[in-house]
């Protein structure tokens, strides 16, 4: 008959390996939903890049840059998936079938070993505040820096900047001093609660990382409130392109704070290990590292097909009094007179991925335009105007 203590620890053990089974099954629903995502949206900004007209660089530095780095996130998620798999693999195996000889309760102390050793991997990836997190934060801060950098936005606005930049160095710092201690502690007796120095840090993290996204985020939405009410005022606003673009990075920027906000709210309620409670805390983690993994794809597509939420009332890309408003695919908007098909359109633009050379212009169909483009050749926020010229029908670019 088996002793009470080996009984606790099968007991024990039946729940871990439910617990662990339910999240790889988990992971692979999210990492297929994620494969998806990035495919369709590599994919798509391929083909829209060769739809270019002709001289239309596909393989610019701009866009080999941002390609680049959105494989390095489909490369680390999927070795995130790879190590998960194999890590479950290891506790089964050390559990029930390597060291037969020794007595239970070494076999699974030694599993335990083992884990926590293949899962230092997985915590530098996608622990609170790893690097999946930071490249999150990194892409919402970007998008706000570069908005904030154009001539049209609010002084006030530029100077909150730093608010998030500050924040998000705070996130790296906290990030690496907590995964370095738990990298330390590997082979010692490691007990991590909420209370711990490592559990303090860990939270911290993850608290300076919501505090990036939710500033960053204010930010956005401040700006987007400035350009509805001053730059396009009396205008049916969600028209036009600028707006377009505003509003899908104010909308993604509220849904991924939102779940960022229920994760850590379920980590700290959480107090008895294997609870319900436990589980949704650990379910929600896994859910907010693929969704923190796929927002710049899902970002990509969204300005590929330039979509919002808001396209469900009524969206056209047709301004007033018959004008059309031509757009490309990198965030640039300018402060002008749309419909009088003449003068000046602005020569203000705001290039959010730096990788797109098509730009936003107005002007009446069929009667020529005369403005200014803004055109994106690679550097960050380098927005280089070209001028375009009066025709009878189009506007032709100057040699």
């Amino acid at each position: 008959m088996m002793a009470p203590t080996e009984i606790a620890l099968l007991q024990r053990a039946g729940r871990g390996m439910v617990v662990n089974i339910s999240y790889i099954v988990e992971s692979a629903t999210f990492f297929g939903i994620f494969l998806a995502l990035a495919l369709t949206s590599i994919f798509t900004y391929i083909h829209h890049r060769t739809q270019q007209p002709r001289g239309f660089k596909l393989l610019s530095r701009a866009s080999i840059r941002d390609l680049s780095w959105r494989l390095a996130v489909f490369a680390l998620m999927t070795t995130l998936y790879a190590s998960t798999i194999v890590s479950n693999v290891g506790i089964v195996k050390d559990r029930y079938i390597n060291n037969a000889e020794l007595e239970l309760p070494d076999r699974f102390a030694i599993a335990s070993y083992n884990a926590m050793k293949a899962s230092l991997l997985s915590n530098w990836i996608a622990g609170q505040g790893g690097l999946i997190f930071l490249v999150g934060d990194g892409v919402v801060v970007w998008r706000a820096w570069v908005i904030c950098r154009t001539p049209v936005v609010h002084p006030r606005a530029r100077m909150f900047i730093f608010i998030p930049l500050f924040l998000l160095f705070a996130t790296l710092a906290f990030s690496v001093a907590s995964s370095a201690i738990l990298t330390q502690l590997v082979g010692g007796t490691l007990v991590i609660s909420n209370d711990s120095i490592l559990g303090i840090l860990t939270i911290t993290a993850g608290a300076c990382s919501l505090a990036t996204n939710v500033s960053a985020t204010a930010i956005i939405g401040f700006i987007a409130y400035h350009h509805f009410k001053e730059v396009l005022p009396g205008v049916s606003r969600p028209k036009y392109y600028s707006s377009r673009v505003l509003l899908y990075l104010l909308e993604t920027g509220v849904i991924y704070c939102l779940l960022q906000a229920v994760y850590l709210t379920l980590v700290l309620l959480v107090q008895i290990p294997g609870s319900p409670l436990d589980m949704g805390a650990k379910f929600m983690q896994n859910m907010f590292i693929w969704a923190s993994a796929s927002y710049p794809f899902f970002i990509l597509i969204i300005q590929t097909h330039q979509r919002t939420l808001a396209d469900d009332v009524d969206l056209s890309l047709c301004g007033p009094n018959g004008t059309k408003l031509e757009v490309g695919t990198h965030i640039s908007f300018s402060r002008g007179v749309p419909g009088n098909g003449r003068g000046r359109v602005g020569a203000s633009g705001i290039s959010s991925t730096a990788s797109f050379e098509v730009t936003t212009y107005a002007g009446t169909p069929g009667a020529g335009v005369r403005g200014s483009m803004v055109q994106s050749h690679g550097a960050l926020g380098e927005l280089v105007p070209v001028q375009i010229c009066e025709t009878g029908k189009k506007g032709e670019e100057k040699a």
